[in-house]
């Protein structure tokens, strides 16, 4: 690929931050990968490219900008071109968005677990109907005991299977630190989202 090729791209996705910026899912993640998707569709078009060829090479030049901030890191010069223009994605620049130290950690754990977002967000719609149909007005539900709240995490976690039981553990757990965190600030802890 060509550096103006390149430079183009770079350009598009530095105009879409929905593309490289992290943030909190707030959203269930079927809405945000399609969002990404149209924006990805409408770079491609723009570059008269197809989406493949794009993302390949996104995926590539930030490989890129890890090796050669690792180089200047190591006291030696870069020599890349578009180091200048990659530099948004440099933590401390435009992408990284980190109140807390420990939020680039937390937030570590949400990149790997995109299928288990997706299958958690599927589990709750479609149990949200479920639910909903199946509601008949009773008498109020008995507050859960801890062992019977244990339980029903522990059904909810072996249905995932073994590689997303994992990552649902990270994910709680990362969601245990920001409640602690939060604590020793004397902050409330409502707005968390896991």
């Amino acid at each position: 690929m060509s550096d103006d090729f390149d430079s183009r791209l770079i350009r598009l996705i530095r105009g879409n931050p929905k593309l490289f910026e992290r943030e909190i899912r707030s959203t269930p993640y079927a809405v945000k990968r399609k969002d990404k998707e149209e924006l990805w569709r409408a770079i491609a078009t723009s570059l008269q490219t197809d989406v493949k060829t794009c993302t390949t090479r996104w995926e590539h030049l930030k490989s890129k900008l890890h090796q050669e901030l690792a180089k200047e890191a190591q006291g030696v010069g870069s020599t890349w071109s578009l180091l200048p223009k990659m530099k948004f994605l440099k933590p401390g620049g435009v992408a990284v968005r980190s109140p807390h130290p420990s939020d680039a950690l937390i937030e570590e754990v949400h990149d790997e677990e995109d299928t288990l977002q997706e299958a958690m967000d599927e589990q709750c719609t479609g149990g949200a109907v479920a639910s909903v149909s199946a509601q008949v007005p009773t008498s109020p539900t008995p507050a859960l005991t801890p062992a019977d709240t244990m339980k029903r995490v522990g059904v909810l976690l072996e249905g995932l299977g073994e590689e997303d039981c994992v990552k649902a553990g990270k994910r709680i757990i990362a969601y245990l630190c920001k409640c602690n965190l939060r604590a020793l600030e004397c902050k409330p802890i409502d707005d968390l989202v896991i």
